[in-house]
C-alpha cells in the first residue's frame, strides 16, 4: 500500500482486509481511533494465545486469557511490573549497560560496527535481572537458558510455514520450551521455599509469589514460568530492535543542538543514580517517544476474535485475525510529520499527553504491553550510558530500515570511549 494510501485510511479511520504470503488473510484496523476501538474489543484474545498457536503459547498463557481470568492474572502481576518497582532493578540492569556499551567499544573499528546482537544480550540478561536477582544462583541459571530461547524463538517465527518444511526447527524450539518451563517452575517452587524461610529478595519472581487476590490466591507455578516465557517472547526481540533505531536516530536525525541538550542532560553527576533521577531527565525522555513515534519496532499486534464481534458497525467473524495499524509518522502531529523532533514530547502541550489514546506504542487498553514500564528503563539507561560516556559517530550515510516482520533501523557506527566528560 502506497504512503498516500496509508495517510487517507487513517484520515478516515478504516479496516481493510489485506494478505500476506504464508501468514494469509487478516483484517487491518488504520488509524488510531480504529484501532482504539479493536485494542478494547472484549471478544478478541492475542493471536499468541489462540488455538492455533496452542503448541508455543496458547489458551493456558495470559495472551490467551479473557475476562475475569485475564484481568486475575494482570492484577497478580502488577506489582511486579510497575514503575514503582523498577527501583529493585535499576542498578543490575545499569551495570548489564555499562558492561555492553564496553564490549561494543571494544569491537568498534573505523568501519563500523551493529549493535543488535549486543543489544539482543543486554536486553535478554536484563529480564532475566528482573525476573531473579542477579546475585542469586538462580540469577545465572536463567541467563544460562538463552540458548533455549533462541531456538524456542526461532520456532515461533517459522509456525505459518507447512510443517513439513520446518519441522525440525519447531521441535528443537518446543524441545527447548520444555526445558525452560521446567527450569522456571522448578525455580519458583524452590523460591517459595525459600520465602517460608524467611528468605527476602527483591526481584519480580518474589512478587510475583507474594502477590495473592481477595480470596487469597497466587499465581500457580506453571502461571509464573509462563509469563516469563511471554514476556521474553514480547521484550526481547523487540526491545533490542528499538534500541538500534535509537542509535540510528540519535546519529542520522537528531539536530545537533538537540544532540548537545541531550548529552549535557544524561552527563549531569546524578543523572544515573537511580530510577528515580533517570525518570527526571526530560530531553531522554522525548527522544525515546519521538524514536518510537517515527519508527515504532511493534505496531501493536495480531489479535484474534473469539466470538463474533462488531467493529465500525460491521460484524467481524469468529476467527478473523486483526491487526490494529497505527503508523505514526503519518500521523498528523504538525505539518512535518515525518520530520524528528523532540518538541513534540517537551512540555505540557507533549502530543502523548495531548493526545493519550492515540500515541500507543505499547498498545492500549487491557492487553497494553505488561513490560512496558521496564523496557523503556533498559532503553533509557543503555542511552545514557552510551551518550555520557562515548563518541558515536555514524559510519556512512546509509542504514538499513526493515518494515516486516518488525520495523526497526540499523546503522553503522564507530563507538570510543570519552577522554573527558563533557562540560
Amino acid at each position: 500500500m502506497s504512503l498516500a494510501g496509508i495517510k487517507a485510511l487513517h484520515a478516515r479511520g478504516e479496516t481493510v482486509w489485506l494478505r500476506l504470503p504464508v501468514f494469509g488473510r487478516f483484517l487491518a484496523a488504520v488509524g488510531p481511533h480504529v484501532a482504539r476501538e479493536v485494542l478494547t474489543m472484549p471478544q478478541t484474545i492475542a493471536y499468541v494465545g489462540s488455538e492455533r498457536m496452542a503448541e508455543f503459547f496458547g489458551p493456558s498463557t495470559i495472551g490467551g486469557k479473557t475476562g475475569n481470568e485475564h484481568r486475575r492474572i494482570r492484577a497478580l502481576s502488577a506489582k511486579a511490573v510497575s514503575k514503582s518497582a523498577l527501583k529493585f532493578y535499576f542498578d543490575d540492569i545499569k551495570q548489564l549497560a555499562i558492561e555492553t556499551m564496553q564490549i561494543i567499544a571494544s569491537q568498534s573499528s573505523p568501519a563500523g560496527i551493529y549493535q543488535l546482537e549486543y543489544f539482543q544480550k543486554f536486553v535478554y540478561n536484563s529480564i532475566c535481572s528482573f525476573m531473579v536477582a542477579s546475585t542469586t544462583v538462580h540469577g545465572q541459571q536463567i541467563k544460562d537458558l538463552r540458548h533455549h530461547y533462541h531456538n524456542f524463538a526461532a520456532s515461533v517465527m517459522v509456525f505459518p510455514f507447512p510443517r513439513w518444511i520446518v519441522s525440525r526447527t519447531v521441535k528443537k524450539g518446543l524441545d527447548s520450551k520444555k526445558v525452560i518451563v521446567d527450569t522456571i517452575t522448578r525455580i519458583v517452587r524452590e523460591r517459595r521455599a525459600a520465602i517460608e524461610a524467611g528468605e527476602i529478595h527483591n526481584d519480580a519472581l518474589s512478587a510475583f509469589i507474594d502477590s495473592t487476590d481477595a480470596d487469597g490466591n497466587s499465581l500457580t507455578d506453571k502461571e509464573i514460568a509462563d509469563l516469563f516465557l511471554v514476556m521474553l517472547m514480547a521484550g526481547f526481540e523487540t526491545t533490542a530492535k528499538q534500541l538500534t533505531t535509537l542509535f540510528y536516530h540519535l546519529t542520522h536525525c537528531l539536530a545537533h543542538e538537540d544532540f548537545l541538550r541531550l548529552q549535557q542532560e544524561v552527563s549531569q553527576p546524578n543523572a544515573l543514580d537511580s530510577e528515580q533521577s533517570l525518570s527526571s531527565l526530560p530531553i531522554l525522555d522525548a527522544f525515546v517517544k519521538e524514536s518510537m513515534r517515527l519508527l515504532p519496532v511493534g505496531r501493536n499486534f495480531y489479535l484474534i476474535t473469539i466470538a463474533d464481534a462488531t467493529l465500525q458497525g460491521k460484524t467481524v467473524k469468529k476467527g478473523t485475525v486483526i491487526f490494529p495499524f497505527i503508523d505514526y509518522s503519518t500521523f498528523n502531529v504538525d505539518d512535518e510529520p515525518s520530520a524528528f523532533k523532540l518538541s513534540r514530547f517537551l512540555g505540557e502541550n507533549a502530543f502523548d499527553k495531548t493526545n493519550p489514546t492515540q500515541y500507543t506504542p505499547f498498545g492500549y487498553g487491557p492487553r497494553q504491553c505488561l513490560g512496558l514500564h521496564l523496557a523503556r528503563m533498559e532503553m533509557k539507561v543503555l542511552l545514557a550510558v552510551a551518550i555520557s560516556s562515548y563518541n558515536i559517530v555514524k559510519v556512512g550515510h546509509k542504514a538499513r530500515i526493515s518494515h516486516f516482520p518488525s520495523q526497526y533501523a540499523q546503522c553503522k557506527v564507530t563507538i570510543d570511549k570519552k577522554t573527558e566528560t563533557p562540560k
